[in-house]
């Protein structure tokens, strides 16, 4: 009966070495499919991410170029006003006169 006992445990050992065996392995590729697919995930973040990035440059650039064209415009038409603007020295010195001299 000893020699039965020890066979079976020897025998539940060596299932017990297999299955560990089975078990390493299937974590291995566990391990590998994990791998791949957060490598996968990380790619696919980056081109969105890129692609988020440019669309945002591009139009940040855009605002920036009109917001220039309007601040320049605006400018223009400003100098226009005053260039066309009547000036009168005679006019002027005398409402200078009176706000000093009255």
């Amino acid at each position: 009966m000893a020699a039965e006992e020890i066979d079976v445990i020897k025998h539940l050992i060596d299932v017990e070495h297999e299955a560990s065996g089975v078990l390493l392995e299937a974590q291995k590729k566990a391990d590998a499919l994990i791998n791949e697919a957060r490598t996968k995930a990380d790619e696919e973040f980056h081109k969105s991410y890129s692609k988020l990035v440019e669309e945002s440059e591009s139009k940040e650039k855009s605002a920036r170029e009109s917001i220039i064209q309007k601040h320049n415009s605006e400018i223009e038409n400003y100098r226009e006003n005053l260039k066309s603007s009547a000036k009168t020295e005679d006019a002027f010195n005398s409402f200078m006169n009176t706000i000093l001299f009255a």
